[in-house]
């Protein structure tokens, strides 16, 4: 069992938390890495509020660095953890609603929506791996929506 660490301490950071771990292999080694999503408070109210966050840099004990810092100077991200605000339609409903979101580990079972799919740009068989994707789901003012974090590589 890893030691806990500072993701992001910036404000109101940290309320409405949920945790995802995968097994991934980075730099030749295999490791858990946690997968967080989360309400940033101070930007209740605003298409702003929800951020994701991942490890990018292990330590020597293969658990992850320090996301950011308390001590002076205050609150800086130290570029350890990949921290991003999720780009959202409409103000999301973070109050009393977790921000779901999976982390897939296998790339099969997903479908090509027809042309008036629901998803946006498709998944279909030139996606991008969603192996090293984030998938999230979260209420709004208006619906429920969702949104897919996909890259070639997540660990970069």
């Amino acid at each position: 069992m890893g030691k806990p660490v500072r993701v992001d301490t910036l404000l109101a950071a940290g309320t409405r938390i949920m945790i995802n771990v995968r097994s991934e292999t980075r730099d030749g080694d295999t490791r858990y890495v946690p997968y967080i999503t989360y309400a940033h408070g101070s930007f209740n109210e605003t298409e702003n509020s929800l951020r994701v966050a991942w490890p990018i840099k292990f330590g020597a004990d293969d658990a992850p660095l320090e996301g950011s810092n308390s001590a002076s100077p205050a609150d800086y991200l130290s570029g350890n953890w990949e921290v991003m605000t999720v780009p959202t339609t409409n103000v999301p409903k973070v109050g009393d609603n977790f921000v779901c979101h999976g982390v897939p580990s296998t790339s099969t079972g997903w479908v090509n929506p027809s042309a008036s799919g629901n998803i946006a740009g498709g998944l279909n068989s030139g996606t991008t791996d969603i192996t090293k994707s984030i998938v999230l789901g979260y209420m709004t003012n208006a619906r429920f929506e969702g949104a897919i974090l996909k890259t070639a590589d997540i660990t970069k």
